[in-house]
Formats: C-alpha cells, sequence, structure tokens
C-alpha cells in the first residue's frame, strides 16, 4: 500500500521536491518487496542491485533538477519554473542544456527498465513475489515512462528548435528498438517463467520507447503524427499495464500449485488449472499482438506511425524509418514465439509434474479473479480501443 501511494504520489507531485521526495519513497519500498523473500541470497543481491541501480538514476535526476533550480529566475522547484530555466539555458548554454536532458533521461530510462540500464529486471522480478512483480512491471516501471513524457512536453519549453528534439526523438527510437530486440532474443533462452517475463519487460518497455521517440522526433519537425506516436505509445503503456501483471499471475499461480517455475520441470497442467490457462493463453496472445486482443490495437497503431513518419525533407529518414518499423515486426513475432513457448509448456502437451508433486487443483477464487478481470480487460480494449486512444489523445 505503500508502494501504491507513492506511485500516486509521483504522478500527483506538480514540482521536482515533491516528485522526488515521492520517487524515492517508491523506491525504498519496491525494494523490500524485491527482498520480501529473504531466505533466498539471490534475492537479497537482486534487491540490492535494483536499489543501487536506480538510485544512480535517482542521482543523475537529483542534480538535473538542483540544476535548472540554480537557474531558475526567480529560483524554483515547480515545474513551470524548471521549464523557464531550461528555456534560458537552451538561449544560453546549449551544451548544459543537453547534458540535463541526458541526466533526467538517463534517470527515467533506468526505472523503466529499458536496455542497458534495465539490467536490474532480469535479476528483481523473478526475486519478488508474484503480485510484487506484477506491481514492478505493470505500474512502477511505467513511471519511468511517465517522467520521460513529463520532461520532454512538460519541462521543455515550448518552440525548442528542430535541432533539439529531432535528434533526440531518433535516439529515444533507437534505444528503445535494441532494447526491444534483445529483451526479446534473450526471453526466448529463459527456462524459467518469471526470468522470461522479465526479459519480457524489457522488450516491452523498448517498445514504448520506440513510439515514444517517434513522436518526439516528429514534434521537432511540426508534423501532426507526433501526437498520434505519442498516443500509441501511451496506448501500448496501458496494455503492457493489463497482459504483463495477468502473465506474471499466471506465473504466480504456477508456483503457488507446483513450487517452481521451471518450465523444465512442469507441463501439461490444462486440466488441472483450467482458468489459468485460458487468462495466461489471453495475456500471450495479447502480449504478441493477435486480434483482437489489446496489444494488436497498440502495435498495429505504432506500425502505421513508424511506417507513415518519415519526413520526407531529413535525409535518411525513409531508411530508418523503414527500419524500426521492421525491427517492430520482428519483435512482435519473438514475442508471441516466447510466449507460447511459456503458455504451451506450462499447460499444454504432455503433462509433467515436479518429482514428488501431486497433481494439483486450480488455484484459489482470489487469484483467480484478477487474472480474469485482465483477461476480460485485454479482450474488452482490444475490441473497443477508441475510448481508451480517445483519453489519451485528449491528455496530450
Amino acid at each position: 500500500l505503500l508502494a501504491v501511494a507513492s506511485m500516486l504520489g509521483v504522478a500527483a507531485a506538480r514540482d521536482w521536491l515533491f516528485f522526488l521526495v515521492f520517487w524515492e519513497l517508491m523506491g525504498l519500498t519496491t525494494y523490500l518487496l524485491v527482498v520480501y523473500e529473504r531466505g533466498e541470497a539471490r534475492n537479497l543481491r537482486a534487491g540490492l542491485k535494483y536499489l543501487l541501480m536506480t538510485h544512480v538514476g535517482t542521482v543523475a535526476m537529483f542534480v538535473a533538477a538542483l540544476a535548472t533550480w540554480h537557474a531558475g529566475e526567480p529560483r524554483s522547484f515547480s515545474f513551470a519554473g524548471a521549464s523557464a530555466a531550461m528555456a534560458r539555458l537552451w538561449g544560453a548554454q546549449p551544451a548544459v542544456f543537453h547534458v540535463l536532458l541526458g541526466l533526467w533521461f538517463l534517470g527515467f530510462a533506468t526505472k523503466a527498465g529499458m536496455f542497458p540500464l534495465g539490467d536490474w529486471v532480469p535479476d528483481a522480478y523473478p526475486a519478488a513475489p508474484a503480485a510484487a512483480s506484477a506491481l514492478l512491471s505493470g505500474v512502477s516501471s511505467k513511471l519511468g515512462i511517465y517522467g520521460i513524457v513529463r520532461v520532454f512536453l512538460g519541462v521543455l519549453p515550448q518552440g525548442v528548435a528542430v535541432s533539439t528534439l529531432y535528434p533526440w526523438g531518433v535516439a529515444m527510437a533507437l534505444l528503445g528498438a535494441v532494447s526491444a530486440v534483445i529483451g526479446s532474443l534473450t526471453a526466448v533462452r529463459q527456462g524459467r517463467a518469471k526470468r522470461l517475463l522479465a526479459f519480457s519487460s524489457v522488450a516491452q518497455v523498448g517498445f514504448i520507447l520506440l513510439a515514444l521517440g517517434v513522436g518526439i522526433g516528429l514534434l521537432g519537425l511540426g508534423l501532426r503524427l507526433a501526437v498520434v506516436a505519442m498516443a500509441a505509445a501511451l496506448f501500448h503503456l496501458v496494455n503492457d499495464a493489463f497482459f504483463k501483471p495477468l502473465l506474471f499471475f499466471g506465473a504466480g499461480a504456477l508456483y503457488y500449485r507446483t513450487k517452481t517455475d521451471d518450465l523444465n520441470q512442469v507441463g501439461g497442467l490444462l486440466r488441472f488449472l483450467p482458468v489459468t490457462a485460458l487468462a495466461t493463453v489471453a495475456g500471450v496472445l495479447a502480449l504478441a499482438g493477435v486480434p483482437p486482443f489489446n496489444g494488436f490495437a497498440s502495435k498495429w497503431l505504432i506500425y502505421e506511425t513508424v511506417l507513415l513518419g518519415a519526413p520526407l525533407n531529413v535525409p535518411g529518414a525513409h531508411m530508418l524509418f523503414a527500419v524500426l518499423a521492421v525491427g517492430a515486426l520482428f519483435v512482435s513475432l519473438v514475442s508471441l514465439a516466447y510466449g507460447l513457448e511459456f503458455a504451451g509448456t506450462a499447460f499444454l502437451g504432455k503433462t509433467v509434474l515436479p518429482r514428488g508433486e501431486q497433481a494439483p487443483q486450480e488455484v484459489p477464487a482470489s487469484m483467480l479473479a484478477p487474472q480474469v478481470f485482465l483477461a476480460g480487460a485485454c479482450l474488452v480494449v482490444g475490441l473497443m480501443p477508441g475510448p481508451v486512444v480517445r483519453a489519451l489523445w485528449g491528455a496530450l
């Protein structure tokens, strides 16, 4: 509850002082969730790694906020004051301006779990209990994306030059594409369900950053398609907050009944855990972007904006955007592969149980309810994406 309250505080803060206070509280409370099962030394190591890496990002954000406070006239920690300070630095000290942007991006991308800054993710998500993993992946990491949007759309002064936003957008899109490809290819090689889903989280954050980078780059060129690209990024963020916790709940149910999430030790559990199996399959199809689930709607919107967004007056843009679009399609195909590896191995095929374990029963109704709700949400949003997209469009 403290972790959730701190996350709400981050989203509600209107100045950097309270933002960083709630951000730090979120980091400490989620650290306690990662090391909740203290009996395992690897969990303590994962928690320490998470704490150190995310605090490096927090220090970078603190330095950027302090620098904008110092450059402000009058000095203020408010977002509006930071925007005025950045406008002053953009004109007088452009190198400092870009360094501060880089510090903010470093801090938020680390929290979001982007490769290679998200090296803590494959250790922390499996270490935490399944419910905590769902919270970390579905909500906490998304505040890293929120921070990037807050800086590039709320703190940067209006009218910044094309030479500022377009290179940053391209760099963000490329880093997102690399994160998506590496996260997906690494997920395929995993034999444990929660570690597989952890690398999948790295891949999906990369997917979101790809679309967000395209949107920011096009915004620098004054193209209206920029808002569509950013809405697509936020739409996929919302969708990931549905299907990724659903998959972590499925992995948690698997562990709860078999005492393992090792996919080499279990199989064919559909007849024992039918509701969990169906909900997990729905999550896998949503993750892979298979219609009619919600992942298809957001990924299709991302494909369209990347394919159509290449600016005509920028040399090499068509080739770059084509490569990004092919990379996005490749990531979706790989996500279907590792998703089916997870669901297919655990619930389909020949029945395999860990040595000494009896045939499991379906998990309690209290564990089924969130799975059924999230699976239903994935289907409903996939069938009726309009209201969600319009709400995100209005927010932008």
